[in-house]
């Protein structure tokens, strides 16, 4: 079995860099479902594009990978495991002073976002899509955070764990950086396991099991607590 890696870009979902697995939530997840099974998973990682391209070329075979139904970037090739891994929310980063809250829409009118380039924010490119405001796609998180900390951008806009994760593993400079719940512009969604249209009705049955038992088990809770990063752990200003 094949499991799909985003190279350098989700972390802490995969972390993975030049081919070098240092595990992350999802594939935490993955490992935890396959454990102690006759099924060997093996990692194929690429930058996000050159994935696509290779689960398109027919090439893997059987696989697996995440995805959310707000995405669906991979219905032709394969299909959700319904039962969720985990919820997500998004923030606004940004150095600016901050809108208390984005419940009216006119607040976002002319801003400029940060988001990551190869990702799908199917609301802010609605947004977008009527001139409302500019979307400004980065290559990383460090272009990100970069031009959120120097006013480059009104903000940078991700899910809240991504952004508290790399700004640690990142150690960038703080003391001026506010989170602002963006719930009310991208609502919360659900991350699922998506797998190739070749896997069998057997093995599908028995990830989404596993999934349902390590839900309700607490085992996903306690992987995502690996890689929660709270506010306060975030390293300050010089």
């Amino acid at each position: 079995m094949k499991y799909l890696v985003v190279e350098d870009l989700a972390t802490p979902f995969q972390i993975a860099t030049a081919g070098t697995h240092q595990g992350g939530i999802i594939t935490d997840i993955v490992m935890e479902i396959f454990k102690g099974t006759h099924i060997q998973v093996k990692p194929i990682t690429f930058p996000v594009k050159r994935l696509h391209r290779y689960v398109r070329s027919g090439e893997p075979g059987d696989w697996i990978a995440y995805d959310a139904k707000v995405w669906n970037t991979l219905e032709d090739v394969g299909e959700f495991i319904d039962v969720p891994l985990f919820t997500v929310r998004h923030s606004f980063l940004t150095c600016a002073p901050p809108p208390t809250s984005f419940d009216e829409a006119a607040t976002l009118t002319g801003a400029q976002i940060a988001i990551l380039g190869n990702f799908n924010y199917p609301e802010l490119e609605a947004l977008s899509s009527r001139d409302l405001l500019t979307l400004v796609p980065v290559e990383n998180y460090l272009r990100g955070f970069n031009l959120a900390i120097n006013n480059r951008v009104s903000g940078f806009v991700e899910m809240e764990i991504r952004l508290k994760y790399n700004l640690k593993k990142l150690e960038k400079q703080s003391d001026c950086l506010t989170f602002v719940d963006f719930s009310p512009v991208i609502p919360p969604y659900d991350i699922f396991l998506v797998m190739s249209n070749s896997a069998s009705q057997d093995t599908r049955e028995f990830v989404s099991n596993k999934v349902r038992r390590m839900r309700n088990s607490g085992v996903i809770d306690r992987i995502l607590g690996k890689y929660r990063i709270e506010r306060n752990d975030i390293p300050p200003s010089n």
